[in-house]
């Protein structure tokens, strides 16, 4: 996924361009494109789990018993 221009405003650029992490771009596009509330009490990370653990960007990450 390509950043959206706000995002790529908003992305933190590493030191090591191998560093970078497609899963923080696709959270801040999903935050940028208003998909997910930047309050957690309306969309925790559990419910953001739920509902976009099967894009690609989620390939072999795992979360926790606890969000």
């Amino acid at each position: 996924m390509a950043l959206n221009p706000i995002a790529k405003d908003a992305a933190i650029v590493p030191e090591d361009a191998n560093e970078v992490n497609p899963l923080r771009g696709f959270i801040l596009n999903l935050l940028v494109e208003r998909k997910i509330p930047v309050e957690s009490n309306k969309m925790g990370p559990k419910v953001v789990w739920e509902t976009y653990c099967d894009e690609n960007e989620f390939e072999g990450w795992e979360h926790g018993d606890k969000f």
